[in-house]
């Protein structure tokens, strides 16, 4: 460790290297010789007398009482002797004392190493001089402790801050301070605070002086941003070993009582302002609500409106501040006894007490108001329910009139135009009814959502009920809707059918509706025409009994009939066919009989007489998938099968026709001369 670290010192940027050496050195000299004074040793010249070992053996018997080594050498004249007078005693400090030299030896000191030896006399002024056998050096060091002292000592002094032993003391304040707290009639601090700083420090030093307190330092050293710190700590030790017997005074204590007294008193005196102002205001806010309440009319509908307002507003807001003035009026007693004070009193007809008897008025008429309304409301809802009672329960015996009648309607579709009318009127009068109905509905929910009341499961029962019967009013009018647009699809393609042939049909629609589909079926490509082949097929299809060259026959026909450049039979065309057949029994090229049985015997052939008809057998035959897919709507599955034989053994009068005879056309067709040659191939 260099010299320098051993005794750096705090000093102030003004204050060069050898300025401040030089103030330790003179600060440190006067601080022993103040303490050789005491047992009358001769004083030093210069700290160089320190070298022949004896002076630190009398400034040792100084400081401590019990400190009993002698030098060896009483008047040593070589280098050696010194040594051995020094090294005694250092050995001393560092075993018995338990100082921290290092780097520091007799050497050093014998050859007038300032540095050095102005680091062991601040180790032996910090030891020896400041709070010795101080219980609280274990948790401070005693540089530490000083300045604690000096803060206690200046504590009531507002102009000055205690936080160092430099700027904090490079005004004087602070020595002025030490000096008036402790004899305060040789020193006027309030004067003091006025004059220059180099005034006020002589002045501080020259009371010191008169007191005992030897002057270490000259202003002209302390006048500066920061002065020597181990300088001003050796001053004001003395200080402290001058006053630290008299009691200091617990100024902070005192100032906290009388802050804390006065801050009581004042708060309480706030809080009952505070507390007989508020009062006052909550039973003024009392007396009108309660007033509101007794001057409210009959209608149980403003009479709910204000009891929910009062429950979410004003009586919560009651409640609460009633609460923190309770709360408040015990913590005004409990700090007035505290204080010996007399307890809290309230104007007449202003107390607590007064507050708490209005409350419990207006809850109580509150209650009455509740009482009341809820009968009322109870009254109303059901006045309310029971006219959406009645009007559900005719809304619903109509309507299962209505539904019964078009369960029984007629299979005949001229019947069911005459009909259907009927049963649509009488819908259409259940449907105003049902207006009505989901009116009182809507009324009857809007005053219970008004009310604030809730469903009780009777009444959830009956709102579900009248949604039911709107949507089974919604029901039956699809159903007729649909009945309705099928018949007058069905009539309107016979119509078409029959406008198209120019001649009345003894064919049913059903009939000419499948005739119509057969021609879609083999018009591949959806051309509008079946070309030669096409033709033959259909032809075949119908009239199984028809041969290739009698089909081919009537295809040259027809197409010579027309003016049409077009190769092939229209639809027109195809429908006027059945037309051209008689009826002649001994005839047995007749018109496939489009009846349940020409479809049941091809489900037969499909799966082989079973019965069943499974999804391999409808695959093999590459069926339309879009009508394979439907097949499940139509037959009951089992397993992988479906059973048509089921099926077919029902009611098919819906499917019955008229067969049709060849006769006529086929002899008209023997007659017409045909060219094989001319025509030409199917297009």
């Amino acid at each position: 460790m260099s010299d320098t670290l051993i005794i750096k010192s705090i000093s102030s940027h003004d204050v060069s290297l050898k300025d401040w050496i030089q103030v330790q050195e003179k600060t440190f000299l006067r601080w022993i010789n103040s303490k050789l004074q005491t047992h009358n040793h001769p004083p030093l010249l210069s700290l160089a007398d320190l070298g022949s070992g004896v002076d630190v053996y009398h400034l040792l018997k100084c400081l401590d009482p019990n400190f009993s080594l002698s030098p060896i050498y009483q008047r040593p004249k070589l280098k050696f002797q010194k040594m051995e007078n020094l090294n005694r005693v250092l050995d001393y400090l560092k075993h018995g004392q338990g100082l921290q030299i290092h780097n520091i030896g007799a050497e050093d000191i014998v050859d007038g190493n300032l540095k050095l030896t102005l680091g062991l006399i601040w180790l032996l002024l910090l030891n020896y001089t400041v709070f010795d056998n101080s219980e609280e050096t274990d948790t401070f060091s005693k540089k530490e402790l000083l300045l604690r002292w000096c803060k206690k000592v200046t504590a009531s002094y507002a102009d000055i801050r205690m936080t160092n032993f430099t700027s904090s003391w490079s005004s004087g304040h602070a020595f002025c301070a030490l000096l008036n707290y402790f004899k305060p009639d040789l020193l006027d601090y309030q004067k003091a605070a006025k004059m220059t700083t180099l005034d006020r420090l002589e002045l501080a030093m020259a009371v010191a002086e008169s007191v005992g307190i030897s002057r270490l330092l000259d202003p002209e050293n302390v006048d500066c941003i920061k002065p020597d710190e181990k300088s001003i700590v050796a001053y004001v030790s003395l200080f402290y070993d001058r006053f630290n017997k008299e009691p200091v005074r617990d100024t902070v204590s005192i100032k906290t009582r009388l802050e804390t007294f006065l801050g009581v008193v004042t708060e309480i005196t706030g809080l009952k302002t505070d507390y007989l102002d508020s009062l006052a205001r909550l039973i003024e806010r009392m007396r009108e609500t309660l007033d509101a309440m007794q001057r409210l009319c009959d209608d149980v509908a403003a009479k709910h409106a204000f009891l929910r307002s009062f429950r979410a507003g004003k009586k919560r807001q009651f409640l609460e501040q009633y609460s923190k003035l309770e709360s408040t009026r015990s913590k005004i007693n409990l700090m007035l006894v505290e204080f010996h004070f007399s307890q809290l009193s309230e104007p007449q007809g202003c107390a607590l007490q007064d507050a708490l008897a209005l409350l419990r008025k207006v809850v109580a008429q509150e209650q009455a108001l509740s009482s009341d309304v809820a009968a009322q409301l109870a009254h109303l809802k059901e006045d309310s329910f029971s006219k959406l009672r009645h009007l559900s329960h005719k809304v619903s015996a109509g309507l299962d009139l209505i539904e019964n009648d078009v369960l029984h309607l007629s299979d005949v579709a001229e019947a069911q135009v005459n009909e259907l009318p009927e049963i649509m009127g009488d819908l259409h009068t259940m449907e105003k009814l049902y207006e009505r109905l989901h009116g009182a509905k809507e009324e009857f929910c809007r005053k219970m959502r008004v009310m604030d009341q809730s469903f009780d499961f009777k009444e959830t029962e009956q709102l579900y009920r009248v949604e039911e019967l709107g949507f089974r009013i919604k029901l039956v009018r699809h159903i007729l809707v649909d009945k309705l647009t099928f018949i007058e699809t069905q009539f309107d393609k016979k119509e078409r059918i029959v406008k198209r042939m120019k001649t009345s049909s003894e064919l049913s629609s059903v009939q000419l509706c499948q005739l119509e589909m057969i021609f879609e079926k083999f018009d591949q490509g959806d051309k509008m025409y079946l070309n030669k082949i096409e033709f033959r097929e259909a032809m075949t299809f119908i009239y199984p009994s028809l041969s290739t060259s009698e089909a081919d026959n009537l295809f040259e026909y027809l197409y010579a009939s027309t003016s049409d450049i077009t190769r092939g039979v229209k639809l027109k065309q195809f429908l006027e066919i059945p037309g051209l057949f008689g009826e002649k029994p001994d005839r047995e090229s007749e018109m496939v009989d489009l009846t349940s049985r020409f479809y049941y015997e091809a489900f037969e052939e499909a799966s082989g007489g079973r019965g069943l008809v499974g999804k391999a057998d409808l695959e093999r035959l590459q069926l339309d998938s879009r009508l394979v897919a439907g097949i499940n709507e139509v037959f009951e599955r089992e397993d992988d099968s479906f059973n048509y034989s089921r099926f077919f053994d029902g009611d098919d009068t819906l499917l019955a026709g008229r067969p049709l005879q060849l006769d006529r056309v086929l002899d008209g067709l023997g007659s017409v001369n045909i060219d094989e040659g001319s025509v030409a191939n199917d297009i």
